[in-house]
């Protein structure tokens, strides 16, 4: 991870700065593989046809976004989706299949190829590369010209690889063209830790890179310092059922104490298992008082299953903390959300006015939107009465006129539509197009994610409150807000990903949504493969 990459840089810093002095620290470049790629292409790229320095580099949103232009909506039986097409584009350049060796053996193989075709000319067009790209077009530079692949093998000596086993095949030629003969090669990592098979890492690489590379001498680390003897031995039984070991079978062991037992609880349903996770932690703390809410990890394969998890810790009172994501009613795209709906039940609230005038983007700038605001608060009409005074008097540019009529337009409709929140609240978001918005920013594909788990909560509360009303609903948000009296010195319960929790520890742990389907998360294409994690 980019993270990583940077502690390490200031730890090369350090060491090597303090021998050698800083001029020799600043030689040793220490990148993530993208950005290593990134850098070196920005240097050479322009040897390629069609390549220029100043690429761009796609972001996920605009992959899905030329995806959707080349494949349409997705809608229907049958239909193909653009996230399903961006996977199976993916997993060729993780295998460093370019369009025209893509397999069309078949009707569905060639719109695949025909749809990978288009996608690549609309990234050349547009000058960009995405992330796969990085290492696949690095890749093709070495092959297709050995020179500068000398060039870059005598510029680095040494190559040091971190956490091999979640390198894909791409990544893994890569290392094996710069590193020749593989001297000065070294390479860190363990078969059984890799858990990002769903983004086309092979832990078999690790088994490969003796296959690739003469005298390799291999140490293993067979000890272990965090864990107890238990839970060595259930991670354990469970790796001895992972196939293809290679010969590299280990048994970890510790010197450390027996330890607990592991424990399950098989729960009914997800919210019968987040109540049993927050009353098992609040007995701990608060009866038994025998740990601190700081101790307690729960982690989970999806950040959309934080919401439930959320809930049962608020009904409780047990502060949390998410690691690697905010609150789920603090997401930037549920505050946006919550603003449409605040302003719904009550026309004047300023706050929320102010959240969402130019989001989406309309085309109102900060200047027009102080402008009408600072006439908001001084006038005593209503809001949208001095919004459109404002309108009328001609104090913003035309264009910021028409699209904040619009809203208002748009936002007085909504106010008299009586329907179920959940129906409500979808058809704001197919109005505002807030989906559309979202699939052209950052982040697009987990802040969709919120979104359906938003839409989500509304279904809940109709379901089990069918009269229940939109002021009602939004009050039982509000009142998720996290607690402001509980002791800060206690700490509180953090809930991350497991692949954000690679690499921490906690005394206590939750593992929920051990499930079919789950863990290992099955995708709803089936287009994907995916190794057990």
């Amino acid at each position: 991870t980019n993270k990583a990459a940077t502690e390490m840089r200031a730890r090369v810093d350090s060491l090597i700065g303090e021998r050698s002095g800083s001029a020799a620290a600043a030689r040793i470049w220490v990148h993530t593989f993208h950005a290593f790629c990134a850098r070196l292409l920005r240097r050479e790229i322009g040897k390629l046809p069609g390549r220029e320095s100043e690429f761009v580099i796609a972001t996920q949103a605009d992959q899905l976004a030329i995806l959707r232009r080349l494949v349409g909506p997705g809608e229907g039986p049958g239909a193909l989706k653009p996230a399903d097409v961006l996977t199976v584009i993916e997993r060729a350049k993780h295998n460093l299949v370019e369009p025209d060796g893509f397999p069309a053996h078949t009707p569905r193989e060639q719109r695949f190829k025909e749809f990978y075709e288009g996608y690549q000319n609309e990234l050349l067009d547009s000058g960009a590369l995405d992330y796969a790209d990085l290492i696949m077009v690095t890749v093709r530079l070495f092959r297709e010209h050995p020179a500068v692949l000398e060039r870059w093998r005598s510029r680095f000596r040494h190559i040091l690889v971190d956490e091999y086993q979640d390198t894909n095949a791409a990544q893994h030629e890569l290392v094996r063209l710069l590193a020749g003969n593989g001297l000065g090669l070294a390479a860190v990592g363990d078969p059984d830790q890799g858990i990002y098979g769903w983004r086309g890492a092979d832990p078999e690489n690790m088994l490969r890179f003796c296959e690739d590379f003469e005298n390799v001498r291999v140490i293993s680390l067979l000890e272990n310092y965090r864990s107890t003897q238990t839970i060595l031995k259930a991670a354990n039984a469970l790796i001895d059922h992972n196939p293809r070991l290679g010969g590299h079978e280990k048994e970890l062991w510790t010197r450390g104490e027996e330890g607990e037992k592991v424990s399950v609880y098989a729960g009914s349903d997800e919210y019968d298992e987040s109540g049993f996770i927050a009353t098992e932690i609040f007995r701990s703390v608060n009866t038994e008082k025998k740990a601190n809410y700081a101790d307690f990890a729960i982690l989970y394969r999806t950040n959309a299953q934080s919401r439930i998890l959320e809930d049962a810790l608020r009904k409780r009172s047990i502060p949390y903390t998410t690691i690697a994501g905010s609150r789920f009613y603090d997401r930037r795209e549920i505050r946006d959300l919550l603003a449409y709906l605040r302003l719904l039940v009550n026309p004047n609230d300023i706050l929320s006015f102010r959240r969402i005038i130019n989001v989406p983007s309309r085309g109102v700038g900060k200047i027009s939107v102080d402008r009408v605001l600072e006439e908001v608060e001084k006038s005593p009409a209503s809001l949208f009465d001095t919004v459109r005074r404002c309108i009328d008097d001609e104090l913003v540019p035309p264009r910021a006129r028409r699209a904040i009529v619009k809203l208002v337009d748009l936002l007085d409709e909504l106010t008299m539509v009586r329907e179920p929140v959940d129906k409500l609240l979808e058809l704001l978001l197919e109005r505002v197009d807030y989906t559309g918005w979202l699939q052209k920013a950052g982040d697009a594909v987990s802040r969709l994610e919120n979104v359906e788990e938003f839409v989500d909560t509304a279904h809940d509360f109709i379901s089990s409150n069918p009269a229940g009303t939109l002021e009602e609903f939004l009050e039982e948000v509000s009142l998720a807000a996290p607690i402001d009296d509980f002791d800060e010195t206690a700490g509180s319960v953090s809930l991350l990903t497991l692949h954000a929790a690679k690499g921490l520890e906690f005394p206590i742990v939750f593992i929920s949504g051990v499930e079919e389907g789950l863990l290992p998360l099955k995708y709803k294409s089936d287009l994907v493969d995916y190794e057990v994690e």
